[in-house]
């Protein structure tokens, strides 16, 4: 998305950092067999029907976020998709 991110790990969550600021518009949960994956998005809706549709299992989902499983090989597989939700989501961020 950009040059300027830095990953933050805290105690339970993976953020992103811009200097020493935190812009968590995206976050990881890492867990043993998977990671749970949020990205703050204007149309969750839309992305959340996307994301099902990829293959992943979706979790409670608010107004403006989605949240999903995502399981060992898939970032890979569905790179494409990770990078256009991450772009949005980075994007209406800073808007």
């Amino acid at each position: 998305v950009t040059t300027d991110l830095r990953q933050t790990y805290k105690k339970y969550f993976i953020g992103i950092a811009i200097g020493n600021r935190a812009e968590n518009f995206v976050h990881f949960s890492p867990k043993r067999n998977f990671v749970r994956v949020s990205a703050k998005v204007n149309n969750a809706a839309e992305w959340e029907k996307r994301i099902g549709d990829a293959g992943f299992k979706m979790l409670e989902m608010g107004k403006e976020s989605v949240r999903f499983r995502v399981l060992p090989g898939q970032f890979e597989q569905h790179r494409d998709l990770f990078v256009e939700l991450f772009d949005q989501s980075y994007r209406e961020w800073f808007e």
